[in-house]
């Protein structure tokens, strides 16, 4: 029963970023849209107790980014690092929650090419819910050109430990994100 209200949850949250993601694509001259997906790390790991923590993330995001003229389409490979911001919880990350900045980004596209790099990521995750809050720049070149902006955006991802029993030291994650700026 946990796991269907957690379910539900992350659905109404997908949904609402789906809402954002369809509305930014004709709102602004840049906007990124995507289903990420992958796995990462966590070290020392996670226990019951807060703790700094260091984390990656490697993963594929399907979806668009487009930077006006330009747009390209498809699948993109992501790589992000970074650690937690000891503020929530005080101490750093733990089972129950936390909250950090990763850097990283994703490039790559079938249909043109494109980038979301440098990114600057805020994580908040309580439970298994996480919500990102990013600031990246764009490009994008493709059948209708080439262009580059920045932009701000959010998601919404399933946290997943790969362990039953502390310390959690790696995961996976699936999400959407999406966003919007200016050229």
């Amino acid at each position: 029963m946990r796991i269907i209200r957690r379910f539900s949850v992350l659905i109404a949250l997908i949904s609402a970023v789906a809402l954002l993601a369809q509305g930014s694509a004709y709102a602004a001259p840049n906007a990124v849209a995507a289903a990420i997906t992958g796995q990462g790390t966590i070290s020392p790991g996670l226990n019951t107790l807060p703790a700094p923590q260091f984390v990656t993330f490697g993963g594929t995001a399907v979806g668009v980014i487009i930077a006006v003229p330009g747009a390209s389409a498809g699948t993109y490979s992501c790589t992000f690092s970074g650690g937690s911001s000891n503020v929530f919880p005080p101490g750093g990350d733990s089972l129950a929650a936390g909250m950090g900045t990763v850097t990283g980004g994703c490039s790559g596209g079938t249909v043109g090419t494109g980038s979301v790099v440098p990114c600057v990521v805020i994580y908040i995750r309580v439970g298994s819910i996480v919500v990102i809050i990013f600031t990246c720049a764009t490009s994008a070149s493709g059948p209708t050109g080439s262009g580059s902006g920045n932009g701000t955006g959010v998601g919404v991802f399933l946290f997943v430990p790969d362990q039953v029993t502390p310390p959690v030291t790696s995961y996976r994650l699936a999400g959407v994100a999406a966003g919007a700026g200016a050229a």
